[in-house]
């Protein structure tokens, strides 16, 4: 019998750019710290960081700051392949997870590789659960994709903010539009922040309340730094700081009270499978 090369464990060095660990290219799931199992299709995202280099998404991407702590090249997205053996390791894990959905898009965009995408969901349909892919449509879904979102039954969450520029917020409202049009369960991601009495508080508050309008939609929390330079210029505000075991973290803005933090199994949104 031919012995298995498959090594999980293991990372690669880029000896390109200062010895950054690169991501294996094999599917693997793992059990957040809120006891969601996530299946990246691709890890790193690589036009996310071409077109916001300094800190990803709103300064503030905290799938980019976990990547850099560990040495990771974000800025380059690796397609996650479901080879035979790792595709069951990450079958046994989602099947056995108490939520009866699973996320793809937590490390990376899924936009980067949706053929692979999907490859990856058809797979992981032996286990019946819902698949939900997480992305901000830096490529867009051909109609291949689309019917292959709906023929699986997946739930798009489409992520975007009042924090976005006005053509990527436009972008991303056309593509949920675009995918409710055909019928695909699709809802939007809104990483909601409570905004500051400022011109651009203000008018991000308007941006905000424009597409929460739309709906569904649920609910992404703002986490950001203490040095943030919209907390900092009273563009946002911070309600409240958390940590583990009570000691100091992330600062988060709270657009309302309602807001969920705790762990996804008993967030009433369930990543928009709800709807």
């Amino acid at each position: 019998m031919k012995k298995s090369t498959y090594k999980p464990d293991l990372f690669i060095i880029d000896g390109n750019s200062q010895k950054k660990r690169k991501y294996i290219p094999v599917a693997r799931a793992s059990i957040n710290q809120k006891g969601v199992v996530d299946v990246d299709s691709v890890k790193g995202c690589e036009l996310g960081m071409a077109a916001h280099p300094i800190g990803g998404c709103y300064n503030e991407c905290y799938a980019y700051k976990l990547a850099r702590a560990r040495g990771f090249d974000f800025c380059t997205s690796v397609s996650r392949l479901p080879r035979k053996r790792s595709i069951m390791d990450c079958a046994k894990i989602v099947y056995r997870s108490c939520n009866d959905w699973y996320r793809i898009g937590t490390s990376g965009d899924p936009s980067h590789d949706w053929v692979n995408t999907i490859d990856i969901i058809k797979a992981l349909s032996i286990c019946n659960k819902t698949p939900v892919i997480v992305t901000k449509h830096w490529v867009k879904m051909d109609e291949t994709v689309i019917s292959n979102v709906i023929k699986y039954g997946c739930v798009v969450n489409t992520s975007l903010s009042a924090l976005d520029t006005d053509d990527e917020i436009c972008h991303r409202i056309q593509q949920h539009e675009r995918l409710c049009k055909y019928g695909a369960r699709a809802v939007l991601r809104v990483v909601t922040a409570k905004y500051g009495n400022t011109e651009y508080g203000r008018r991000c508050k308007r941006i905000q309340d424009e597409i929460i309008s739309r709906g569904p939609y649920i609910v992404t929390p703002y986490r950001l730094s203490k040095s943030n330079r919209l907390l900092c210029g009273g563009h946002v505000m911070a309600d409240r700081v958390v940590g583990s075991n009570g000691g100091s973290g992330s600062m988060v803005s709270i657009w309302k009270d309602a807001i969920h933090l705790g762990r996804c199994c008993d967030c009433p949104d369930k990543c928009g499978t709800i709807y």
